[in-house]
């Protein structure tokens, strides 16, 4: 599903239930709500998040990013992993790298980074992708049919 049906941003959830203080002070960081058009509606199997498909925020000042917690940060570059910027989408997956480890809930933003115009942001989306158990990817794929198919639209839209 996508925001073609006009939802509003009161019925969009970044992430999950369990993260969502963390989510909050971010945006809260961020002064904005996030700026997007399309949204791709993707069940975790334990709760439901809507994926931007691009983001046209701008970026937070990095002393801002630094005061972060370990979530708040994951979540700041998920989304800017999904930014208009080819630049700074790769920026967000470089930083999405020097994790520790990362939640499920980056699953479909990283999707997404695998059909990205830029093939350095598709390369640095799959190298993240297979640092997940196969196992973890084909839970979320099986749930989400329709987000799989606007990825496969996607794909067949990039002008290689």
């Amino acid at each position: 599903m996508n925001n073609l049906q006009s939802i509003t941003l009161d019925h969009i959830t970044f992430f999950p239930p369990v993260v969502q203080r963390q989510a909050e002070q971010l945006l809260l960081k961020m002064n904005a709500s996030v700026e997007a058009a399309i949204w791709h509606e993707v069940s975790l199997g334990y709760a439901t998040i809507h994926v931007p498909e691009i983001i046209y925020n701008e970026r937070l000042p990095q002393k801002y990013i630094e005061m972060c917690g370990h979530i708040e940060k994951q979540q700041y570059y998920c989304l800017f992993s999904r930014h208009f910027q080819w630049k700074v989408r790769i920026d967000a997956l470089r930083q999405l790298q020097k994790m520790d480890a990362l939640y499920d809930w980056t699953i479909p933003f990283l999707m997404l980074g695998t059909v990205d115009y830029s093939m350095e942001v598709q390369q640095l989306s799959r190298q993240l992708l297979s640092t997940f158990d196969a196992r973890e990817i084909e839970r979320i794929s099986y749930h989400n049919v329709s987000f799989l198919h606007a990825i496969k639209t996607l794909a067949m839209q990039k002008p290689y």
